[in-house]
């Protein structure tokens, strides 16, 4: 049973939770954090959410299963490093695009990123996985 206080603390605290997770995610490979310390913090905000809100409160948020976003996960950073065997590169070599951004101006998009993002999609779907496991009786 939880509390009225925790309750509020999951409504207030799992946006910020999640806007710091996608501040580490952009921040990338030029700093320390990426995909696997954005999806550690988003992580412990979904685990603090299904402790306050219970296990149906994750599952309404998440549309598909946790197997799904393993399995986009896995595939978006892997293909991801084999993309550089397709440029005649080595395995994870980065490559960078610029793209012009109507409203915000040249934005530089980053193979390193994508790969990040299928890290964190990996690992959320894993933390997802084992709290639906765990709550099942």
């Amino acid at each position: 049973m939880t509390t009225i206080i925790m309750r509020i603390a999951a409504h207030l605290l799992t946006p910020v939770m999640v806007a710091l997770s996608l501040y580490l995610l952009l921040r990338g490979h030029y700093a320390p954090g990426g995909g696997f310390s954005a999806a550690l913090v988003t992580g412990l905000a979904i685990v603090f959410r299904t402790f306050a809100l219970g296990p149906g409160s994750v599952e309404r948020l998440l549309r598909t299963g946790a197997a799904n976003l393993i399995g986009v996960g896995l595939l978006l950073a892997i293909g991801t490093g084999a993309a550089g065997w397709w440029w005649g590169d080595a395995f994870l070599e980065v490559g960078a695009w610029h793209l012009g951004v109507p409203a915000i101006g040249e934005v530089e998009l980053s193979s390193a990123l994508l790969f990040e993002v299928g890290v964190f999609l990996t690992v959320v779907a894993v933390v997802v996985a084992v709290l639906q496991e765990l709550g099942r009786e």
